[in-house]
């Protein structure tokens, strides 16, 4: 009986390409022991572009998928910063516009931003969660198989006093479960910590006779503040995502002081506007406007 080569040989090719596709089901680092999260010394191409899930899986819009990337508190409260040595939960969820996934993968990392070195203090993950060590010795969490649960979760310790914000870095994949790179929209996204500022939906405020005039503001913040002793006064303004977006130093004298931020380069949106002296720390809700 004459054979077919040429289908033999067609299938002896494939076998390595069909082998991958099915063990990056299972995830990325876990096969490679390195990360596609976009984060500084993860893969890159050869001209130095970062290499996310983007690369290979090709239907963005087939789910519309994001990335929802936040922090909790031990209460449940999101926060834009964090205390040293305290514990969080750290969230990965996946969202999805129109059509439904059957699964979906996530990876992610968490970096100094000082130096990019991994942080390693974790506590625990939920039950689709796996940890992966990789080659350059960061811990990467991914999901253990493709979850019919679109929500990860990190438990994590934050570290000692003095090592500055961090940033977990986050690629997500919204997918029709059939083990291939076809159909499945990628998506990604990162969430940025600052050391000490510590807020959430529920901080008290700590300073008082601190007042925001004209808001919504359009060009210029107005600040008063009343102030006990003098001393310096770091003011900072972060997005909604916790990225800092304004940063200075004021110096106060005791007593009402009256301070202005220039913020016309900004985009209007709503912003969180922190204020911490040695008295303690305030944190206010502000809107800019066209």
């Amino acid at each position: 009986m004459k054979k077919n080569y040429s289908t033999i040989l067609m299938w002896i090719l494939a076998i390595p390409i069909l082998f991958t596709l099915f063990s990056y089901s299972n995830g990325y680092a876990t096969t490679k022991h390195e990360g596609i999260t976009g984060a500084p010394g993860d893969r890159t191409t050869a001209s130095g572009t970062p290499v996310t899930c983007q690369k290979c899986h090709d239907a963005p819009d087939h789910y519309q998928a994001s990335l929802d990337i936040f922090a909790t508190d031990a209460n449940g409260h999101k926060i834009l910063g964090y205390a040293p040595g305290a514990t969080y939960k750290v969230h990965f969820k996946i969202n999805h516009a129109v059509n439904i996934p059957a699964k979906y993968g996530f990876l992610a990392v968490g970096l100094l931003d000082s130096d990019n070195s991994g942080l390693q203090n974790f506590t625990g993950y939920s039950a689709n969660v796996k940890e992966i060590v990789g080659i350059l010795g960061r811990k990467y969490y991914e999901h253990n198989n493709p979850s019919t649960n679109n929500e990860f979760t990190v438990d994590w310790v934050a570290p000692n006093a003095g090592k500055g914000s961090v940033t977990f870095y986050g690629v997500g994949n919204a997918t029709d479960g059939k083990n291939t790179q076809s159909g499945d929209s990628p998506c990604q996204n990162t969430l940025k910590l600052t050391e000490g500022l510590l807020l959430s939906n529920k901080t008290p405020i700590r300073l008082d006779g601190v007042q925001v005039m004209g808001n919504p503001s359009r060009d210029v913040i107005q600040i008063s503040l009343l102030n006990q002793v003098p001393g310096d006064a770091h003011v900072r303004l972060f997005d909604l995502n916790g990225h800092q977006v304004l940063a200075q130093k004021k110096q106060l004298s005791a007593g009402q002081n009256e301070m202005e931020l220039n913020v016309g380069h900004l985009s209007s949106g709503a912003y969180i506007l922190s204020i911490q002296t040695k008295k303690g720390q305030v944190a206010k809700k502000v809107l800019l406007m066209d």
